[in-house]
């Protein structure tokens, strides 16, 4: 049994009011976006830059011989 296309309805025009407040919403509901994957990329760039010093850290301790100084005696 095909389904009967329904009619479209014809939207009346906005009012330059409501117009500008669904502006207005659109462009907040951008900058909240904008804004959370900011903090996001921020949460993200810090946890690699705390795991890049942890491994420059364990890289530096691990060419450093513990106990083997020659040059002292």
């Amino acid at each position: 049994m095909p389904v009967k296309p329904q009619p479209q309805q014809q939207q009346e025009p906005m009012s330059p009011q409501e117009h500008a407040a669904m502006m207005a919403r659109e462009k907040k509901k951008r900058q909240d976006r904008q804004e959370r994957m900011g903090r996001i990329a921020a949460k993200s760039k810090a946890r690699r830059d705390a795991y890049a010093e942890r491994g420059y850290r364990e890289l530096e301790e691990d060419m450093i011989p513990e106990g083997n100084d020659e040059e002292g005696e």
